[in-house]
């Protein structure tokens, strides 16, 4: 299977997933109770209405940042926004804490093979995404929901095409 085929079978596979999850979240968020727990009024438990869906985009989100290094953006925040019906700063805000849980979790797993990460990158990376992501919060907070799901759009497609086109 060459490199061309398993991109073209990912691409699938997210178009599948999310039109799989748009069609459950049609269905089973509109008359719930979630827009009172995502305002804050939070229940001792979940309801399957919120469970299932957040299950699903969390399985999609690992699976697709273990495989290709994604997942918070890509995956995360349209359906944090299209299924959960979360603005889309909430979504940003949620979607970089559970990077922190599906990073953590991949990194102990690659890490047990050892010489998989190249800890200098990380150091170097990691210093200057932590920086960038501190002032990029701020700037996050005073944009407009719109404003914001304009832009990740945008960079989806920027990103989308290029990889097709070199791919």
């Amino acid at each position: 299977m060459s490199e061309a085929d398993i991109r073209l079978d990912l691409a699938c596979a997210l178009f599948t997933a999310g039109r799989i999850s748009r069609m459950i979240g049609s269905r089973s968020i509109k008359n719930s109770t979630i827009a009172s727990s995502c305002a804050g009024n939070h229940s001792r438990f979940l309801p399957m209405k919120f469970l299932l869906p957040a299950i699903l985009i969390g399985l999609v989100a690992g699976l697709l940042g273990a495989l290709c290094g994604v997942g918070g953006g890509l995956v995360m925040v349209p359906a944090f926004t299209s299924l959960l019906k979360l603005e889309h700063k909430q979504a940003v805000a949620t979607s970089m804490t559970v990077i922190i849980v599906t990073a953590l979790a991949a990194t102990a797993n690659n890490f047990r093979t050892g010489g998989l990460i190249d800890w200098r990158v990380v150091a170097a990376v990691g210093l200057a995404s932590a920086v960038a992501a501190w002032f990029g919060s701020d700037l996050m907070r005073s944009l407009s929901n719109q404003t914001l799901t304009r832009i990740f759009g945008c960079v989806l497609v920027i990103f989308g095409v290029r990889m097709l086109w070199k791919g």
